[in-house]
């Protein structure tokens, strides 16, 4: 899989765009809230590990430009790093969304 250094940059881009709309005025996310007997309180560990990667992103997207060949391990980390992340962005809004009775959990019985 070859993918370029301008598709790596736009995949990352894509991802820190989607923690920047919480800053857009009117714009309004969604509250998971889980249930707390099931999750003891992982929420502060994970907002750490999340801040430490938006950071490491934009040092990332700073040290190289659209022409730099970067090799492919390099890229299929930052592909799986990126999805890995919206696969999570996605599951909570599921929940939240579920939470607030959004979303209809069809069952058959």
């Amino acid at each position: 899989m070859n993918i370029t250094r301008k598709e790596i940059k736009k995949l990352i881009k894509e991802e820190l765009d989607k923690f920047s709309e919480a800053d857009i005025p009117g714009e309004s996310i969604p509250t998971y809230t889980p249930d707390p007997d099931k999750y003891n309180r992982e929420g502060s560990m994970a907002r750490s590990q999340l801040f430490k990667a938006s950071n490491y992103a934009d040092t990332l997207t700073k040290m190289f430009d659209d022409q730099t060949d970067l090799p492919e391990w390099v890229e299929a980390k930052i592909t799986k790093a990126a999805d890995y992340l919206g696969m999570v962005k996605h599951y909570m809004e599921g929940e939240a969304a579920r939470d607030q009775g959004e979303l209809e959990e069809n069952v058959e019985k």
